[in-house]
């Protein structure tokens, strides 16, 4: 008798999978053969997509006789594709947000909901399959005596969730507060009440909080929470300020490491009067230190710098390796100092996920051996 871990290797089984699926449709194949639905990547054939859970798991069965043992695991849903793929079809990795959201273009939740996953009404949404927070704002919140807008000094005030009681760091306020630690992007959409639809308006980093006194549902005064947030960009600008380099000549790798280290570990609640002030100072301490460590030599590929800069200097880019999102401030050891090809390579590039784990590793030793 054939073992649970045999390959597919049937490709009429999956023809024949396919078949059944448009027959029943995705949501009713799924559900007969209580498969969980999977949104990171898809099957294209013949000009349609097919989910690759629901369309591995009929095809196994078909060709075996039992089932695909723990498709719905990460483990399985890995298997799956591999064998999809050695059977000549088509897989497709769904974009990253970043990748396929366009700043102020508007788009339904719906379709939202479709690639990345979430609740048409809820207004702080986590998908569990990508590293993101997508995160909406209107005027709903004014029935509650708050509003959600941007500060005279640039950042963007966002009110937590909850509707009765105080406020709390849980669920969708816990993920805004640790988006940074866990590694995930915030995406910020605005509800528009004269076009149907919610527009994107950039990736937003949280920097700190503050607690406000707000009316919950049942019109009692709670204390809430507001988070503050700043628009960042896929790729940190590397100034060329003579002053900032001279600075950065006369402190040791020690003093600057030390800088940064400590810049790292301050986000957190203060007032919003000094937020953009320390958010972008701290952002140049951990900056500056991680150009410093890598003395020229791109972190990623150990080459030097392709070029030097009008100052002399050699040019690296910083980048996070927990997130996309390449400006503000975060430890040094999830910061690599790394050269322009290596950064499009990490981004756009069909091993780019692999290179930043390997940069992650090396970082860590790296200030292993520093620290």
């Amino acid at each position: 008798m054939a073992t649970a871990i045999e390959a597919l290797s049937s490709k009429e089984s999956v023809l024949k999978a396919i078949e059944e699926y448009k027959k029943l449709g995705r949501d009713e194949f799924l559900k007969q053969h209580e498969i969980k639905r999977f949104k990171k990547y898809t099957l294209h054939y013949n000009g349609e997509k097919y989910d690759i859970r629901g369309i591995a798991a009929r095809a196994y069965s078909g060709q075996h006789g039992y089932p695909f043992k723990g498709i719905n695991a990460d483990s399985g849903t890995e298997k799956a594709i591999q064998y999809l793929k050695e059977l000549g079809f088509e897989i497709v990795e769904t974009p990253h947000p970043f990748d396929y959201l366009t700043e102020g273009k508007l788009y339904t939740r719906k379709a939202l909901i479709e690639l990345y996953g979430g609740q048409l009404q809820g207004g702080i949404w986590t998908p569990r399959e990508f590293p993101v927070i997508f995160i909406f704002t209107g005027e709903s919140g004014e029935t509650y005596g708050y509003k959600d807008g941007w500060t005279a000094e640039g950042s963007f005030s966002y009110t937590g969730e909850g509707q009765k009681g105080p406020m709390e760091f849980i669920r969708g306020n816990k993920s805004i507060r640790d988006h940074k630690k866990d590694g995930k992007d915030i995406f910020l959409f605005e509800d528009n009440k004269k076009e149907k639809g919610v527009r994107y308006l950039g990736m937003f980093e949280c920097d700190s909080w503050d607690h406000i006194q707000c009316l919950d549902f049942e019109n009692n005064m709670r204390q809430g929470i507001t988070f503050n947030l700043f628009k960042v960009s896929s790729l940190h600008a590397v100034e060329e300020a003579d002053t900032d380099e001279a600075d950065t000549q006369t402190e040791t790798l020690e003093q600057l490491r030390k800088k940064a280290l400590q810049s790292s570990k301050q986000s957190g609640q203060r007032h919003q009067s000094d937020s953009k002030k320390s958010w972008f100072k701290r952002s140049e301490d951990v900056k500056k230190y991680v150009l410093k460590r890598a003395n020229g030599i791109c972190e990623a590929c150990d080459q030097p710098a392709p070029f030097k800069k009008r100052n002399g200097e050699p040019y690296l880019e910083p980048h996070h390796t927990k997130r996309l999102a390449d400006e503000g401030p975060d430890h040094p050891q999830w910061v690599g100092a790394i050269c322009p090809t290596c950064h499009r390579r990490i981004h756009s590039g069909v091993d780019g996920k692999e290179v930043n784990k390997q940069l992650m590793v090396k970082l860590e030793l790296k200030e292993a051996a520093i620290g």
